[in-house]
């Protein structure tokens, strides 16, 4: 999943400070989700998710 995050983070040209500001949640918390120290809520995922446009599903692929 952590992978996925940051393969579609940046595929967006979207800085983590950037899809922060936009879900809520801080930098350091998505560079903790993206470096698999932290599991993300089904809610953070869902807007994490939309931040990005992308299905929830595409973290798990």
């Amino acid at each position: 999943m952590a992978n996925n995050l940051k393969r579609l983070r940046n595929d967006k040209g979207i800085s983590q400070q950037t899809l922060a500001d936009k879900v809520g949640l801080s930098r350091t918390t998505i560079n903790n989700i993206e470096h698999d120290r932290v599991d993300p809520s089904i809610k953070n995922l869902q807007l994490l998710a939309n931040a990005l446009g992308v299905h929830i599903k595409e973290f798990f692929q």
